[in-house]
């Protein structure tokens, strides 16, 4: 720890209270009766936040309560880690409840950085208490404190601009945004170093901090020093120009929300964007109505969102049906007629993903034996087959279907569901209404509009990876059969 004369040392402190408590007056929020969950990790920066929280509560009348995750990745050091803050909130009577989780484990399952795997599950937690308390006093303000300075700052708004940032990435860290608070955002770690050493409080240090693989940790060692060498105030001005960053941003903020608004469909997850591009072709405008969308439909993932994703999303709203554009998380922007839908991985591999515009059909010409063509949809195939029927096997599998082609009285279609889409269930003839059948295997609302059909008018032979019509199947005495199959392009 750095050592400081007496009186520089009592200043030092003296200011650092008197910038946290200003800073949470700048937030311009009400804090009286509010619940301010405190993450503290037993470091040196959550553990001032937590004294000074407590130092400054019964002035400002909020609750204070302690949320500590132990993310199994340090063995011994980790639970050290969780004791400690368990000790120091018995210590100064706050209430603490401690979460052990498997980062390395969930990141392996979910193939993410450790680091990122540790964010996830930490902000999970945290939003499980908040919504704990929510439930218990709906009425209630609630608010998650997070520790970052103002070194943290810098290093955020350096990390997002070397990667790619738009305007928000490049505000670096909200002093207040989403019920999330920052209390030590304009103190420096120097000014937190005098107040633990003044009041005597010892704290953990994290081994991987020292680990110069994590760019931030390198970033801390050997950039910030410069940066503070050079100018005197540096580190105030990367939070001044923060400030205005914010300021600029949310306003434009709210001006892409109100486009999203008129834009975005109300019962699947997807934009019109023939209403988008008749309020706006600015390509910025493009981006940040995008970035608002996704933001709103991706937990945790909208953090992974960079400037090029956003850039690539924009030409989408120019883009033919079956673009689509892949995203952190496991998602998938995808285009289909005036909307574009946003997917995840788990969806197109359960429901054999293939994009067919609202409103496009494909009419099949009366077919020959012999006769084979291909229709060319989204981002696959369908093939029809027409042959003689010999008695041999007949080829059946999710996205293999064959049906008695003398049995079909009308030229086929293949076609997004239509109002009065039918589909026979039973060999006695029964239907069932196609929504019903889809609502029944849970297939989300956002893919039930982009899944292709195979229709002979009203009559749906195959709902194409979910499941076909019991009429039209092959009998002994067929004579000729239609054989449909769907592929991939890359197959």
């Amino acid at each position: 720890m750095r050592r400081y004369s007496e009186k520089s040392d009592e200043k030092t402190r003296c200011v650092f209270s008197d910038t946290v408590r200003n800073t949470l007056i700048k937030m311009n929020e009400d804090f009286k009766y509010a619940l301010i969950i405190a993450a503290v990790s037993g470091g040196a920066d959550s553990v001032a936040m937590l004294l000074i929280l407590r130092e400054l509560q019964k002035e400002f009348g909020y609750e204070l309560i302690v949320c500590h995750v132990e993310h199994g990745i340090r063995g011994q050091d980790s639970r050290d880690d969780a004791a400690f803050t368990s000790e120091l909130c018995r210590r100064t009577g706050v209430k603490c409840e401690i979460f052990s989780v498997d980062a390395p484990a969930f990141a392996s399952a979910e193939h993410r950085s450790l680091e990122e795997a540790a964010r996830l599950l930490r902000n999970e937690a945290l939003d499980n208490m908040k919504n704990k308390a929510l439930l218990a006093c709906p009425d209630r303000k609630v608010y998650i404190a997070v520790a970052h300075h103002l070194e943290d700052q810098a290093e955020t708004m350096l990390l997002h601009i070397s990667r790619g940032a738009g305007l928000h990435g490049a505000a670096g860290l909200a002093l207040c945004s989403g019920g999330k608070i920052r209390p030590l955002l304009f103190v420096t770690r120097q000014m937190i170093e005098v107040y633990l050493q003044k009041a005597g409080q010892p704290y953990r240090t994290d081994s991987t901090n020292s680990d110069m693989s994590n760019p931030r940790n390198r970033l801390r060692r050997d950039v910030i020093p410069v940066l503070a060498d050079l100018r005197n105030n540096s580190l105030k001005h990367f939070a001044d120009t923060a400030e205005s960053l914010h300021e600029a941003a949310d306003y434009i903020d709210q001006e892409a929300k109100s486009i999203l608004h008129k834009a975005e469909c109300d019962d699947c997850l997807a934009l019109d964007r023939k209403e988008v591009t008749s309020i706006t072709k600015s390509d910025f405008m493009l981006r940040e109505v995008t970035r608002a969308f996704l933001a709103k439909h991706m937990p945790y993932h909208g953090h992974d969102i960079d400037r090029i994703h956003l850039q690539k999303a924009a030409e989408l709203y120019r883009s033919p049906s079956g673009t689509s554009l892949s995203l952190p998380g496991r998602y998938r922007l995808s285009v289909s007629g005036d909307y574009i839908y946003l997917l995840t991985t788990k969806d197109m591999e359960n429901y054999g993903y293939f994009p067919l515009a609202p409103g496009i059909d494909f009419n099949l010409p009366e077919m020959e034996t012999g006769d084979i063509k291909s229709i060319k949809a989204g981002n696959g195939y369908i093939s029809f087959s027409l042959m003689k029927y010999d008695g041999g096997e007949i080829p059946d599998d999710c996205y293999t279907k064959v049906f008695d082609y003398d049995k079909i009285n009308r030229n086929l279609m293949v076609r997004n569901r239509e109002t009065g889409d039918m589909v026979c269930v039973s060999a006695d003839g029964h239907h069932k209404k196609l929504k019903d059948i889809l609502i029944d295997k849970k297939v989300p609302r956002d893919l039930r509009d982009m899944l292709p059909v195979i229709a002979a008018g009203s009559e749906i032979l195959w709902i194409v990876g979910i499941r076909r019509g019991e009429n039209f199947r092959v009998e002994p005495d067929t004579g000729r059969i239609l054989c449909i199959v769907w592929r991939k392009d890359d197959e």
